[in-house]
């Protein structure tokens, strides 16, 4: 399960450095939803 949770945060890094700004927002909020289902 961890590991799963590793490749999303890198593919979810690789996206932010790609969208900027916006993307950080979208991204900030994915990563709390993943934590707390986690």
């Amino acid at each position: 399960m961890a590991e799963q949770n590793n490749q999303l945060a890198a593919a979810l890094s690789k996206k932010l450095k790609k969208d900027g700004a916006e993307g950080a927002g979208a991204g900030a909020e994915g990563t709390a939803g993943t934590a707390g289902s986690g």
